[in-house]
């Protein structure tokens, strides 16, 4: 730093500080000199600069310091079989034995598996402990969500197994494969047997539609996979003809347009007939005349039992001399 400065750098300087959010305690250029001086000497004590450090200082590695390995990361799992978003325990496994396998060590894998268990699963694993070894984990959730069907049992689901009418060709097959594999796991299946197994299960589940178009390929074909993907080229060539057909051309859309419009405007017609006679209608009962007033006015009810008007039988209270009346009878009858 310079000895000395003009004034007009001394108010440049003055302005920088204060950009930077620091308020020199000075009044003059000498207070500003001075004051800059204390300030770096305070700041070169709490931040010393590397190159007055030892060089064994600069370049050894802090022993303080330890790098963490980064966790390897297995899926989801929590034993419940509604979960969508979770994995299976047999996949879930699969992972883990991928790992155990690889290079990392069994504290790294113990650690990704805790990150990874939810539900249920979290629970169980819980419950043995913080420094349960691995293999004892792994054998506490084996026994609670691995396989436990009987091999005549996952064979004879094997072979009774057909393709659903909304399974794709690629949908069954792994459908199929997952079956088997169960077997395969107990040492029930070798591997030779695999591919003849799966090839003609594959086909003979199939539907009624791809098996009947598929059977010169079953022939030809020995190779389980090779199969599969030649019955899904059928599978894709059935679909597209069938969306074809399906497919209305543009006459049938034109008459249809046609025949929406001509229903429209019936509709329309018919509701403003309706409309119509709802108004006649109306207009008839508002004009109408009141008949039980025109009919009280003109006709006034007579007794049956007296004789009277304006009376009715069932209130009628009139003392009746019953030779008279009798003779009134007889005079109407003759009359």
């Amino acid at each position: 730093m310079a000895e000395s400065f003009s004034p007009e750098e001394a108010d440049n300087l003055l302005k920088t500080f204060l950009a930077m959010g620091v308020k020199p305690k000075a009044s003059s250029k000498e207070d500003l000199e001075k004051w800059m001086k204390d300030y770096f000497t305070t700041k070169e004590e709490l931040h010393p600069s590397q190159e007055h450090l030892p060089a064994l200082s600069r370049d050894k590695p802090r022993e303080d310091i330890k790098m963490l390995p980064a966790l390897p990361k297995v899926s989801f799992f929590s034993g419940d079989p509604a979960s969508k978003s979770e994995v299976s325990f047999d996949v879930w496994k699969f992972e883990v034995e991928e790992l155990v396998q690889s290079s990392y060590n069994k504290e790294q894998i113990r650690q990704a598996i805790f990150k990874s268990l939810r539900g249920e699963a979290g629970k169980i694993v819980m419950r043995l402990g913080h420094r349960v070894e691995l293999d004892r984990l792994l054998k506490k959730l084996n026994s609670v969500f691995g396989r436990v069907e009987e091999t005549q049992d996952l064979l004879a689901e094997f072979y009774s197994t057909v393709q659903t009418p909304k399974e794709s060709v690629a949908e069954w097959g792994c459908r199929l494969e997952d079956i088997l594999q169960k077997a395969v796991d107990r040492g029930d299946v070798s591997q030779d047997a695999i591919n003849d197994m799966l090839r003609t299960r594959f086909w003979s589940g199939l539907t009624a539609s791809i098996k009947q178009q598929t059977a010169h390929k079953y022939d030809r074909i020995k190779d389980y996979e090779e199969l599969m993907v030649e019955v899904r080229k059928i599978e894709s060539e059935v679909y597209l003809s069938s969306s074809e057909k399906k497919r209305p051309s543009a006459s049938h859309h034109i008459k249809a347009v046609t025949e929406d419009n001509e229903m429209k405007n019936l509709i329309a017609s018919l509701t403003q007939t309706v409309q119509a006679l709802q108004k006649d209608v109306k207009d008839l009962k508002n004009n109408r005349p009141d008949q039980s007033n025109s009919r009280q006015e003109h006709e006034e009810p007579t007794c049956f039992r007296c004789g009277q008007k304006g009376l009715i039988r069932t209130g009628c209270r009139v003392r009746l001399n019953k030779d008279l009346n009798c003779k009134k009878f007889l005079s109407k009858g003759r009359q």
